[in-house]
Order: C-alpha cells, then sequence, then structure tokens
C-alpha cells in the first residue's frame, strides 16, 4: 500500500508457473482514495484500464473493492543481481526479496529523487577506466553495469528531505544494504525500482573509501596535490557565467568545507581547479574585490592561525580581454590556479600560460581551460608544476574543429563528448611543456589537475605514450576521483613527466567526495540537509597528492 504514490501492488494468489510473466500489477488508484480501508493482504477485487505510464504497466481509472475472503499471505519471489531487463520486467508489480548483500554505489539521484542506487559488485567501475573504449570488454562491462545496477526508492514519502538514505552523516558509497529487502517492482523514468516494504537499513561497509578516513600523510611529504574545488567563485549569482554559490550561506558552507580539507592535506604546492576567472580583481584598483583565491587563501591563513599559504599571481599582461572581470586566464568563466607553501617550497621562474585552442577551429574553438604553469624549488629539486582542465564530457563540442594530426580522428561513443578536442589537448600540452615555459632549466614537469578523461581513454594513453606515468596508478591502483551514474573512475592525475618520474616516493587519492551523498554539497539546500563543516563533501572530485625526492631517497616501493 504506497499512499505517497496514490497506487497499490496487487498480485494473484496463486502463480501460473510462467517464469516470463508478472503474477503482479500496480494499481495507480489516486491520491484520493481511502488507503486506511485496506490492510496488506487484503483479498481485493479491482476494474480498471491497463496503461503504461513512464514504462510501468498498471491499471488507472480504478475501482477497489475489499472481498470477504480471508487474507492470504504471498510469497516474495527472489531478485538476484545482476538482473537483465527482461528479468526484471517478468517480476514488475511483484513482491520480491532480494537474495545478496548490496554495495551502495550510486547517491546522486538518492538525494533529488529518494532513489538509492545498489550494486551486487561492489561500487560500480567507469568501463573505459579499465578498458580501451569501444573495445568487446569495454562493451561488456557497460552491459554488466547496466545489469548489476538496482534503484530502492524512497516511496515517494519524503521529496528531498530523504529520510531514508541521509541519517547519519557517514552513509557513503560501498556501505551494504543487507539481504533481505522486500519491496515491489515499479518501473519509472527508465528504470525499474524497488519500492520497499520497510526501509532496509545501511549498514557500515568494507572498503576503505566506505569510511572518511584522514588526509593522506605521505613518507616523503605531501608536496604536490591537485583539488577540483566545484567553483568556488566569490561573486554570488546563478546564470551561465555566474557558477558556485548563489549567496553568502551557500559561500560560507563551501569556503568551511574546502578550507579544512585544503588545511588537511597539507600540499606545499596544491593546484586548484575551477576557480572563478577572476584575476583582473588584481588590478581593477577596485578595494571592493579581489580574486577568488586570494579570498580562498585569506581564508586558509585565518583558520589556521598562521601565513601558511600564498598564491602564484598571474601578471597582468598574461590575462585576456575577456574573463568575468573583464581580464582573465583565458576566455571561461572558470580557472586554474596554484597555492603554495612558501615555508616549504620556493617559486622559481616565471609564471605561463598560453591559449591551448588557437590551433581549433569552427564556431566554437574556446574550448579548453588555458594551462597555469609554475616552477618551484623543493628540497633542491626544481621542478615545473602545469594545472590542467580539459574540456568536459558533458559539453558539446559539435562546432569545434580539430585541426588534422592531432588526435585518432574518431569521437568514441564510450567516451562521452569532446574527446577529439581532450586528445588534442594532451598533445599541445606535451609540446608546450618541452619549452621549458616558465623558463626555468629542468625537464621535470608535473601535469596535474581534471583532465575529464578515465584512465584508459586516449588522452591519457597519449600522454603516456610520451613516458610521461600516471603516479596514482603505480602506488593507489585503483583508486577513484569521480563518480558519475553510479561508476567510479578516475579524471583527475598527476602525471609526472619522463624524468620526472624518478623523483616520485608515493602517490595518494584522498577519497573524502566522490563516496559522498551529493546532498551534502554546499549548493543543497541545508533546510533539508542539515550543514555538515567537516572536509567530507567538499567537492564532487577527490583530491590527490604525490610525493617526490632526491633520485634514490626516496622510500622504496
Amino acid at each position: 500500500i504506497y499512499p505517497e504514490l496514490g497506487s497499490i501492488a496487487v498480485q494473484e494468489e496463486s502463480p501460473d508457473n510462467d517464469p516470463d510473466t508478472s503474477e503482479g500489477v500496480w494499481v495507480f488508484t489516486g491520491f484520493g482514495f481511502d488507503f486506511d480501508s485496506l490492510e496488506r493482504f487484503d483479498i481485493v477485487q479491482v476494474t480498471g484500464e491497463v496503461e503504461e505510464r513512464f514504462g510501468n504497466t498498471q491499471l488507472g481509472d480504478t475501482t477497489v473493492a475489499v472481498c470477504d475472503d480471508d487474507p492470504v499471505t504471498i510469497a516474495s519471489s527472489p531478485l538476484t543481481l545482476p538482473a537483465d531487463f527482461a528479468t526484471r520486467e517478468a517480476v514488475e508489480g511483484m513482491l520480491v526479496e532480494t537474495t545478496q548483500d548490496l554495495t551502495v554505489t550510486s547517491l546522486f539521484t538518492a538525494y533529488r529523487f529518494g532513489d538509492l542506487g545498489v550494486s551486487s559488485s561492489g561500487v560500480l567501475q567507469q568501463p573505459t577506466e579499465i578498458y580501451e573504449p569501444g573495445t568487446p570488454e569495454s562493451f561488456a562491462l557497460e552491459d554488466f553495469n547496466e545489469d548489476d545496477l538496482l534503484f530502492i526508492d524512497d516511496r515517494g514519502e519524503f521529496g528531498r528531505e530523504n529520510a531514508p538514505w541521509f541519517g547519519d552523516a557517514g552513509d557513503r558509497a560501498g556501505d551494504i544494504v543487507e539481504a533481505g529487502a522486500q519491496g515491489v517492482v515499479y518501473y519509472s523514468f527508465g528504470d525499474h525500482l524497488l519500492e520497499p516494504i520497510d526501509f532496509p537499513e545501511v549498514v557500515a561497509g568494507s572498503p576503505a573509501f566506505a569510511d572518511r578516513e584522514a588526509a593522506p600523510s605521505l613518507a616523503g611529504g605531501n608536496d604536490i596535490g591537485a583539488f577540483n574545488v566545484l567553483n568556488y567563485f566569490n561573486t554570488f549569482g546563478d546564470s551561465d557565467v555566474l557558477r558556485g554559490a548563489r549567496n553568502q550561506a551557500e559561500f560560507d558552507i563551501q569556503s568551511a568545507k574546502i578550507v579544512e580539507a585544503i588545511l588537511n592535506l597539507d600540499a606545499s604546492i596544491l593546484g586548484l581547479i575551477e576557480l572563478e576567472n577572476d584575476y583582473e580583481d588584481l588590478y581593477d584598483g577596485n578595494p571592493d574585490s579581489e580574486p577568488s583565491i586570494q579570498t580562498l587563501v585569506d581564508q586558509l591563513n585565518a583558520a589556521a592561525g598562521a601565513d601558511i599559504y600564498d598564491w602564484v599571481m598571474v601578471p597582468e599582461e598574461l590575462l585576456t580581454d575577456e574573463g568575468l572581470g573583464g581580464g582573465g586566464l583565458g576566455p571561461d568563466a572558470i580557472a586554474n590556479g596554484i597555492i603554495y607553501q612558501p615555508a616549504k617550497v620556493t617559486q622559481v621562474g616565471d609564471v605561463a600560460t598560453f591559449d591551448i585552442d588557437a590551433l581549433l577551429g569552427g564556431d566554437d574553438p574556446d574550448n579548453n581551460r588555458w594551462p597555469f604553469a609554475a616552477s618551484f624549488d623543493v628540497d633542491g629539486e626544481l621542478v615545473t608544476v602545469v594545472v590542467n582542465h580539459f574540456k568536459s564530457k558533458g559539453s558539446t563540442c559539435d562546432d569545434t574543429i580539430v585541426p588534422a594530426g592531432f588526435g585518432d580522428g574518431q569521437d568514441d561513443p564510450q567516451t562521452a563528448s569532446c574527446d577529439l578536442v581532450r586528445e588534442y589537448a594532451a598533445e599541445r600540452l606535451i609540446e608546450w611543456n618541452e619549452t621549458k615555459p616558465t623558463g626555468v632549466n629542468s625537464p621535470d614537469t608535473f601535469v596535474i589537475g581534471d583532465l575529464n578523461s578515465y584512465a584508459a581513454e586516449d588522452p591519457i594513453r597519449i600522454f603516456e605514450d610520451a613516458g610521461y606515468e600516471n603516479t596514482v596508478k603505480r602506488y593507489d591502483d585503483g583508486a577513484f576521483t569521480y563518480k558519475f551514474d553510479g561508476r567510479y573512475g578516475s579524471l583527475d592525475y598527476i602525471l609526472a613527466s619522463p624524468s620526472a618520474k624518478r623523483l616520485v616516493d608515493d602517490a595518494e587519492v584522498w577519497q573524502l567526495n566522490s563516496a559522498e551523498p551529493y546532498g551534502y554539497l554546499y549548493f543543497n539546500d541545508p533546510i533539508d540537509i542539515e550543514p555538515d563543516y567537516t572536509a567530507y563533501a567538499s567537492s564532487d572530485h577527490d583530491a590527490l597528492v604525490t610525493s617526490i625526492s632526491k633520485p634514490g631517497k626516496g622510500p622504496k616501493k
């Protein structure tokens, strides 16, 4: 009986022994129906019109009468994952019971629609994280993921409060819904859902990322880190240009969480992605405006009680006449940046950037954010850090022309949009790095940031073919930095150039965000979910860090 869905589910007392046909059907009674007149397992006579509603077979325009027969208990049918569409369709409208402990893998729709995604095989992997796009293995994993993901709904009861799934701030991906969850299979908006009889408890899971772990503390030091800060804007609004916090209250939540995360990460050099592109505020003469990165550094130092961080300033001559303040690091609304700890490292050489999209053509040639490079002396080693943010998979590049000679000449459907643009960016960046753009005569370069490509996709292969090493893959293989649609993979990297990889001692992802419920992010209504001012859920990307040392002086691994 589902009053909040205006419905009941009915099932024949005696099955017809045909496993391919359902014994039950969803009945839409309307929300004005007297649901108190029914008890579970009553025998009822239903009259109505057969209809399809968002793909769900149901009876509508119904009358429901309770019969004089004694109630009959219906035995639940087993539901075992993975289960393909035909298997789920055969039990649509029926009472089922899960037979396995299932792992929480999808949390995005848990906040928005009350749907908790679970699977039988742990958190689901992005196919192109481990297999080359377009291969039989990659397509096979894509099909498996589809069959292994099941959504448990909130019965339409809670709206955005989502009480069943947000009882504890510690609930994350990797936690477990134990076997024995009962409910009726319902189809809505392209997915079979389990509408539970009683809400199953989410219990602690065994993967390390299922718990809120402390930040990494690498034996060689947290020297170089990368962190996508999810639109850190000190200018508020809600438009195509203004992103991030829409008001001071949201910004206070965002800032508190980002500051806590960065202080705990304690990286000597930290590349930041998705900062407001407002570097011109440093030069506009207006005392009431300042670059967002300056605001962040001020807040970091205030929270630390000392001036431990500084930021790499962009010379005015490197700024374009675009950007939010009339002058930015390239034309996009967001930009890259670098903060560092002067007590641990020394900035040397020049600051450098370039129009990475200059060779692109078409009506929409501006795609990738401009790289941002600075060099540092780290314990006597001179290294250049280049922060990047390649074009996203959710964008469109239909009006962009990639010149001949870049990439492999085709977009693969498994890589989503703009794959060729990202391949182009990888090759352009490698060429630029070889020019030693900061003027520091050292070949040791670290390409860091959000490359919007999973580990087996062509942009990453291009770096690897050029001799760059995915440092996290060497030391923390299997780690991920981002989730999408309940699938997990790496979009964020610290790539060491051919000469720089000899310096790397260790690398690790701090999985502080990707395993968190989407509802804990700063822009969700704090009335619905109490703000959590810890570092966790400070962004939608995880942070990562690596340590470097003189060759032969670091830990042996």
